[in-house]
């Protein structure tokens, strides 16, 4: 493992709200650089103005740097770190074949304790690791679903969310569930 990862995770437990945010943004970069596997010149584009050279400079990480920090981030969630929507999104940012697995495990084992913002993140991420991510075929994906119990987890924790329901996630999470239905029923083969 890199060291510079390494003094992230640490920077990610801080007790300072922006040192771990700072850290889950960088840690979050990082996954999306491999993910999406850029160049350095379109890091420097994309990240130079919130991002040290030495982060935009780390050479891209292989896939067991990635699983490392997948599992950091779930530690964090486990934790309730204070930064706990940002490592959600920050886990939807990995490549699905890492951090789908470990999402989907999260929000079955845990929705009940996360916020709105928190739940919001989440979908957010498994939308875009189930659903954007061309590297999962959609007979896969369908085959993960059909192993989980997310289409009931995620109707009872909306059904039982307040009416101030935050738009932002109520949209989501129906346009998720509407997604996850279509996927089961073969509409994405």
């Amino acid at each position: 493992m890199n060291n510079l990862i390494n003094q992230l995770f640490i920077r990610a437990k801080s007790e300072d709200q922006k040192v771990s945010s700072d850290a889950i943004t960088a840690l979050c970069c990082i996954l999306e650089i491999k993910s999406w596997n850029l160049s350095k010149n379109k890091r420097y584009g994309r990240y130079s103005t919130y991002l040290s050279a030495d982060i935009i400079e780390l050479e891209i990480i292989d896939e067991q740097d990635e699983i490392a920090i997948i599992e950091f981030l779930c530690t964090e969630v486990l934790k309730d770190n204070q930064c706990k929507s940002s490592i959600l999104f920050a886990i939807g940012k990995a490549t699905c074949k890492v951090a789908l697995r470990p999402l989907i495990d999260k929000i079955e084992k845990q929705i009940d304790r996360f916020s709105e913002n928190e739940v919001y993140q989440a979908f957010v991420s498994l939308e875009r690791l189930l659903f954007f991510d061309e590297s999962l075929p959609a007979k896969d994906a369908k085959e993960i679903i059909k192993q989980t119990n997310l289409i009931k987890v995620i109707s009872i924790k909306i059904l039982s969310c307040k009416i101030s329901l935050h738009s932002d996630l109520e949209s989501t999470s129906l346009r998720l569930l509407a997604r996850l239905n279509l996927l089961l029923n073969g509409y994405y083969d």
